[in-house]
């Protein structure tokens, strides 16, 4: 019934104003060639300028929007993991906007830290528990943050006291076998925490903590004994119902992760585990030049084209193209980032909302955030726009 009163209430406002109605059309017309026209450097300032206009509502923290609801409360978890992509795209863009509003993030976040250690699942407005999942993306924003030179000797002290609170506090709860089930998502052990994980590891040897890297071996550890031979993940989805064919966003969360952790910690083996998921989503893609929103064991799509899941998953392949050496993944990353392109609302954005942004799924009605643009999918864009710019600069490069 809520998913029916969402699509009847989206519906209606769309239908009820010309703007809504030309981006209803829109998509069935397609994209107008602005889009194929747009640099990945063009794209990569729309989509900046699309977060900065989000922390505006989120009184520091990010937000999203949909066509239902409008702009939702802040979520401390993407707001975390938002602020590495804030100071990339500072630098990159020469947008020092971006470095204000990363520090203003950060500020926010240390307000947000409970006592145990850890922050709130989902939006503030839903008044969630603390989730070990949630916690551990916080700590990517600021750990960036301890880097960066903008920030004072009081704040780094102020972060680091954070990020050491809460990584103690993520291993706490571990299980014996790896998993995290207390302060997991609804209670459940899933795969895609080698994302929680490859925080661990990556803090656990500035911080000379071999609890925090042991930590991450054993999630990883435990999270492989549930990749099928195929490459595909069992205990991969971020609900119950749909657990038999996982969301390609937590897929990749889980493909990530563990090459991160496999970097970190030296395990060659769990790299090759990593690369067997991407290249089978690679030939599908190669084939069919379509990705779907979900994934059974046999790799047998089903669902809208998530726009989050493909920009996570072309950033996983140029981090293997990187490692390879051989460019073997070059043509699938480039036509997935060209693809992304169109989808992003331009300067003909039909709703001024959406300029800039992502909808979670294309078309915008796909069961994935829909009629909405989460803050999460637009930093993965992005991300990929920003490094597939830094690639045509290196081409071009005489």
């Amino acid at each position: 019934m809520k998913s029916l009163s969402l699509y009847s209430r989206s519906f209606a406002s769309l239908l009820g104003s010309p703007r809504g109605r030309r981006l209803l059309l829109a998509q069935w017309t397609g994209t107008p060639k602005e889009s194929d026209k747009r640099t990945f450097r063009q794209a990569s300032n729309l989509a900046l300028d699309w977060l900065l206009r989000s922390q505006k509502t989120g009184n520091g923290g990010m937000t999203s929007w949909s066509v239902s609801t409008a702009w939702t409360s802040a979520y401390p978890e993407t707001t975390g993991y938002i602020i590495p992509s804030l100071l990339r795209a500072a630098d990159q863009l020469e947008r020092p906007e971006a470095i204000s509003a990363a520090m203003k993030a950060g500020r926010w976040l240390l307000e947000q830290q409970k006592p145990e250690g850890g922050w709130v699942g989902g939006y503030l407005d839903q008044n969630k528990d603390t989730v070990v999942f949630n916690t551990a993306q916080v700590l990517r924003g600021l750990g960036a943050l301890i880097d960066r030179t903008e920030s004072t000797a009081e704040e780094r002290e102020k972060y680091i006291n954070a990020l050491v609170k809460a990584s103690d506090w993520l291993v706490s709860l571990q299980e014996p076998n790896g998993s995290w089930i207390r302060h997991a998502h609804l209670g459940q052990a899933r795969v895609y925490d080698t994302y929680v994980a490859a925080v661990l590891a990556k803090q656990s040897s500035r911080y000379q903590r071999p609890d925090w890297a042991e930590a991450a071996r054993k999630q990883c550890l435990w999270a492989l004994g549930h990749q099928a031979q195929n490459g595909w993940w069992q205990n991969a989805d971020n609900s119950i119902k749909h657990n038999a064919r996982p969301i390609l966003h937590t897929l990749a969360y889980t493909v990530d992760g563990l090459i991160d952790c496999a970097l970190e910690l030296g395990e060659p083996n769990w790299l090759e585990a990593a690369r067997k998921s991407a290249d089978a989503l690679k030939e599908i893609y190669g084939e069919r030049q379509v990705l779907q929103g979900r994934y059974d064991e046999h790799w047998r799509g089903s669902g809208a084209f998530l726009c989050t899941g493909a920009a996570q998953l072309a950033l996983i392949w140029m981090k293997l193209d990187r490692l390879s050496g051989r460019a073997e993944y070059r043509e699938v990353i480039n036509s997935l980032g060209a693809k992304l392109k169109r989808i992003q609302h331009g300067s003909y954005a039909h709703l001024p909302e959406t300029r800039g942004g992502l909808f979670g799924s294309d078309p915008i009605w796909g069961r994935y955030e829909p009629f909405s643009i989460p803050n999460w999918g637009v930093k993965y864009a992005l991300d990929l726009f920003l490094a597939l710019d830094a690639q045509t600069a290196e081409n071009d490069r005489p």
